[in-house]
């Protein structure tokens, strides 16, 4: 009878210390471990970089509303979203990295193509007013080989840039019908300047008045208007 109550009692301290031991194990949270509340739908998802393009309403108290991608902290949610969801969470922000954890995920219509227009934002192929470019920048985007990568933010002039590769073009030396075409447009161009320059240089030089001159302007097909109009 003893042996047998010193055995449950071995069994039970046992299984205390092994619920102790568990319980040390687990990570504890990092002291300056910061949670905002994430509100968003899903662009793009990347499972082996296990992010997610996320385009986010304000996250108040940290970052305005934008499109940027988010390390995704249960692998579970990964598998489970895809462009369009719409998805709640906190984004957790330490010292040294963070993550996104899903609340939520409803099930959404497909996001816009990265060719569409949107108001008010560039369109593919716009150049950027001030982006200027620097080691840094090409750093980023070097990476980038598929359409629809995106890369990791990266400080610009007057902010930071989030790159997304749309196309990819090879380099190729243009075939001679092709740049017999550019050039003879280009001499066409010119010539056409030219014309037009001394056109205008003969019509100012038989005037003498101003109502002179806007009548032969107009005679000679040419749109007559003020400074003021410009």
């Amino acid at each position: 009878m003893n042996r047998a109550r010193e055995s449950r009692l071995i069994i039970v301290l046992l299984l205390s210390c092994f619920i102790v031991l568990v319980a040390g194990c687990r990570p504890r949270p990092s002291a300056n471990e910061k949670r905002y509340p994430i509100n968003g739908k899903v662009i793009a998802v990347n499972k082996t970089d296990r992010t997610a393009t996320i385009e986010h309403k304000d996250i108040v108290g940290y970052m305005p509303a934008m499109t940027m991608p988010f390390k995704i902290k249960n692998d579970a949610d990964l598998e489970m979203m895809k462009p369009g969801d719409q998805v709640t969470g906190s984004l957790v922000v330490n010292d040294t990295s963070s993550w996104v954890e899903i609340a939520t995920i409803a099930e959404g219509t497909a996001p816009l193509s990265p060719t569409a227009v949107i108001p008010g934002e560039p369109k593919p192929g716009d150049e950027v007013p001030g982006i200027g470019s620097s080691q840094q920048f090409e750093a980023v985007i070097a990476p980038l080989n598929n359409p629809n990568d995106v890369g990791e933010r990266t400080g610009v002039k007057g902010g930071f840039a989030i790159p997304m590769l749309i196309e990819k073009k090879e380099p190729r030396i243009p075939d001679f019908e092709e740049v017999k075409a550019k050039v003879a447009q280009a001499i066409k161009q010119q010539r056409a300047k030219e014309q037009l320059e001394q056109k205008a240089k003969e019509i100012a030089s038989s005037v003498n008045s101003v109502t002179d001159l806007k009548a032969a302007a107009e005679k000679a097909g040419f749109e007559v208007a003020t400074e003021a109009d410009f």
